[in-house]
């Protein structure tokens, strides 16, 4: 959903003639969030492998 609003932002912002470079700067700061929430998801995934490391050497793997 957000590559094909990225798309879509981009080609209003290059098919017009009026000042429209918010569509350009609008694409460009979601590809940044987006860039951002891939980074977080790979944080969370490495925290969680910690948590797992943690309890399973105390011997608890029920993390609820």
């Amino acid at each position: 959903m957000t590559d094909d609003l990225v798309k879509r932002l981009r080609d209003m912002a290059a098919n017009q003639h009026d000042d429209l470079s918010i569509a350009d700067e609008a694409a460009d700061e979601i590809e940044r969030l987006k860039a951002q929430i891939e980074h977080l998801e790979v944080e969370v995934v490495w925290l969680w492998v910690q948590v797992e490391k943690k309890n399973t050497v105390k011997g608890d793997t029920d993390v609820s």
